[in-house]
């Protein structure tokens, strides 16, 4: 798994990157994307400028208190996971069942997040 560090310092540089992740996952849906930061750092801006890329037209909300927000797109879904209370480092969605495998089910892409403590 790659892991990228960078910084969006404005709103039209998260809407190019998340079209830009968009079309790198759009041929099959098939990945995780994991973002950290602290509240309020951009992390649904960035999710939502995803699924805008992905198609998705209607709201994008944070899961900060459903944990999952599902979304259906062309070629599959896409859940938007925010798994803070659930401890960081990715363990939460493994508990849960959300994620099995590297690359999860067929059709189906992952974006989670958690706040930095």
């Amino acid at each position: 798994m790659s892991t990228l560090h960078f910084a969006l310092p404005e709103v039209a540089a998260t809407d190019a990157a998340g079209a830009a992740l968009a079309r790198a996952l759009a041929p099959d849906l098939r990945g995780l994307i994991t973002l950290e930061g602290d509240l309020g750092a951009g992390k649904t801006a960035l999710a939502r400028a995803v699924l805008r890329g992905l198609g998705v037209t209607g709201p994008v909300k944070s899961p900060t208190y459903t944990l999952v927000e599902p979304y259906v797109v062309v070629g599959g879904r896409v859940l938007h996971l925010d798994l803070y209370r659930l401890g960081g480092g990715g363990g939460g969605s493994r508990r849960c069942g959300w994620w099995s495998g590297r690359t999860g089910p067929e059709g189906c892409c992952r974006r989670r997040a958690w706040r930095s403590r």
